[in-house]
């Protein structure tokens, strides 16, 4: 049975809930779909835990930071935010892109990313049905991988609000939040390893980059004015990362993602035509975002290299 539902100890007027009572976040608690108790108690858990890691952050690596590179502005009240949200998004985006590059192989493995390859055991008379055995299998991981995103994604939408990170990331967090959502059907999960694990590899590289941002209100620039060598490296190990994972690879998986679901939207092997529509609409999107991150990303190489200045080319 699920551990889910929490039980109490003490007397009854003062209920203490008991750490062992504490709903599973084990892959063991995923080897079948759980129950929605057991996801909506995953879910309060991580919210919760995402929020203490943060704080804990804020309060310890700042001040440490601020003595380790010299730079003492770590340790002010905006800065401390600043670095508790950064590192508390560094370390999940890591744990996405572990646990991304395991649950890519409980799928099946990298050529079930590259061509519509059968599931085994599934029924592949037609086209129809091959694609309907990939997008419909179950898998633990991505299953918990989706779960925690939802969690993710809500908490970073309300992070944005707060911050004021733009619109165009108040949309990303919609949409991938409602995508991630969707996939706890079971749907989609051939590909949740990919789109929510290993691409996050740039994800987890740009959060601490972020950190020097010196242009948009978003990092500390007194850190990247006072680390201009370690700010120009991470910008490129962020931009070889992104252009990899999100410009070459994202496309070729994204293509077999499309072909998946045109084979079966309009079948009755589809649960949700509009589940279907807007898994398509989603990817469209985050794509397109995908491909005006490149621009800026090439923008700030530019910039970097004094080929152009303030927008503007240097003139001769």
């Amino acid at each position: 049975s699920v551990r889910g539902r929490l039980k109490f100890s003490g007397s009854s007027r003062n209920p203490i809930p008991t750490m062992e009572n504490l709903p599973r976040l084990d892959l063991g608690a995923f080897v079948t779909k759980p129950s929605l108790e057991h996801h909506v108690s995953v879910c309060g858990l991580v919210f919760v835990g995402l929020w203490m890691v943060e704080f804990a952050l804020r309060f310890t690596a700042g001040p440490s930071l601020a003595k380790m590179v010299k730079v003492p502005e770590l340790s002010g009240s905006k800065e401390k935010i600043l670095v508790g949200r950064a590192l508390m998004s560094f370390l999940f985006m890591c744990w996405c892109t572990y646990d991304g590059i395991y649950g890519v192989y409980e799928v099946g493995g990298w050529e079930y990313m590259w061509d519509q390859v059968p599931v085994p055991g599934s029924n592949t008379t037609t086209p129809a049905q091959i694609a309907a055995g990939r997008l419909y299998m179950y898998a633990p991981r991505a299953q918990r991988l989706a779960l925690f995103h939802v969690t993710w994604e809500v908490k970073n939408l309300i992070d944005s609000i707060i911050h004021g990170d733009g619109f165009i990331f108040v949309v990303h967090h919609i949409l991938t939040g409602v995508v991630a959502y969707l996939g706890l059907n079971p749907f989609m999960q051939i590909y949740a390893p990919f789109f929510l694990g290993v691409t996050e590899l740039s994800t987890a590289v740009l959060c601490v980059l972020a950190l020097f941002d010196d242009e948009r209100g978003m990092g500390i620039p007194a850190l990247a004015a006072g680390l201009p060598g370690v700010k120009a490296r991470l910008g490129e190990v962020f931009a070889v990362s992104f252009v990899a994972l999100r410009i070459v690879a994202w496309p070729l998986v994204s293509y077999v993602f499309i072909k998946d679901t045109l084979a079966v939207m309009d079948t009755e092997l589809c649960h949700s035509y509009e589940a279907a529509v807007f898994y398509l609409v989603s990817n469209v999107v985050l794509t397109t975002m995908q491909f005006i991150w490149l621009g800026e990303i090439i923008q700030a190489a530019l910039k970097q290299f004094g080929i152009i200045d303030d927008g503007k080319a240097k003139k001769a």
